[in-house]
């Protein structure tokens, strides 16, 4: 297992793969696709997995060499770890056994101020990999007006 960075610093990124249909949602005019607040909502064991842009380059690895492992994906979004953390979130490298560059993001935000971190954060995502519309309709995205 990889040693833990920590702490992380904060003007590096954390990486959140974008998975269709669960992460995106057509954009306002329907002629497009944007991210979806539900990317950066808590799982029920109250953490939004990511990849740290350190942990990868102190392995020699670029942002997207781990895209498109995770099933669905179709999109690679970013935020520094400061933007998180100034949000009321912990961000932490959590390696687990497929994945040494794993990390965790974590808030002790009540539920209405979680979600208005999670609608924030999908607003102001960085796409590193935009989203993929022919990908996303292939996996089932809702669909777009012609």
């Amino acid at each position: 297992m990889a040693d833990v960075i920590d702490p992380l610093a904060g003007h590096l990124r954390a990486l959140r793969t974008i998975q269709c249909p669960f992460h995106i949602q057509p954009n306002a005019t329907r002629t497009g696709y944007r991210i979806s607040s539900a990317a950066f909502k808590m799982q029920t064991d109250g953490s939004v997995s990511v990849d740290l842009e350190e942990s990868l380059v102190r392995d020699g690895l670029g942002l997207t060499d781990l895209y498109g492992l995770v099933p669905r994906a179709v999109a690679l979004a970013a935020h520094t770890v400061r933007q998180h953390r100034e949000l009321g979130a912990a961000v932490a490298h959590v390696p687990i056994a497929n994945n040494v560059h794993h990390g965790e993001v974590r808030s002790k935000l009540d539920r209405r101020p979680m979600e208005r971190a999670a609608r924030t954060l999908a607003e102001t995502a960085t796409a590193i990999v935009p989203i993929d519309v022919a990908q996303a309709v292939a996996y089932g995205a809702p669909p777009l007006q012609q």
